[in-house]
């Protein structure tokens, strides 16, 4: 069984806590943007009302671009690939192996877990250990582009109940072992579907 961690994960995992402090950097860079247009053309008696809209419009759109390279970022740090004894390939997004509730509290608890989960699966040494937590069986990559943090992959996967599926991926650059991950991807797009 061969198993690729995300980067980061070879010491003690503080994907909780990075996540949470990416969020916090958001929220006030949004904030300082949105006052800092409110208070500037009051100090140089500009237009109130034109800046305040041109510093609302720009944090809006500034935060939807940041939330989104964030949403990447921490999809990418979460997913976890492995072979099985037989050589059959797996990946599990161990977000979807936690709670995440429906409030504020309940995300940063899920993402504390994520981070735990994480330290967890290092210790694994069965494949069906994995599986058994939701691992999707990756039958086929349709596409695989390689961009600027991250390889993006299209895959066709088997799920834990036995349903077939496409789903998207993010694979972040940098993780331990990464060329032999790549080949095994790259071998699947050949390979015709199976399933």
């Amino acid at each position: 069984m061969k198993v690729w961690m995300p980067p980061g994960a070879g010491g003690k995992n503080h994907y909780g806590e990075i996540l949470a402090g990416k969020v916090l950097g958001i929220v006030a860079l949004l904030l300082f943007v949105c006052v800092g247009g409110s208070l500037f053309p009051l100090i140089f008696g500009w237009d109130v009302r034109i800046f305040s809209t041109i510093a609302c419009a720009t944090a809006t759109a500034l935060g939807i671009w940041l939330a989104m390279r964030l949403g990447q970022k921490s999809s990418g740090n979460a997913l976890v690939f492995l072979t099985d004894e037989t050589g059959n390939l797996y990946a599990l997004d161990v977000r979807d192996t936690v709670y995440w509730g429906h409030h504020l509290v309940d995300y940063a608890r899920g993402a504390g877990q994520v981070g735990r989960r994480l330290e967890e699966l290092k210790g694994i040494t069965d494949s069906r250990d994995f599986v058994n937590l939701g691992a999707m069986e990756i039958l086929q990559v349709e596409a695989l582009r390689k961009r600027h943090s991250c390889y993006s992959l299209l895959c066709r996967v088997r799920y834990g109940n036995g349903g077939v599926g496409k789903r998207r991926l993010l694979l972040e650059k940098g993780r331990e072992g990464e060329a032999s991950l790549i080949r095994e991807l790259e071998r699947r797009m050949s390979e015709s579907y199976g399933g």
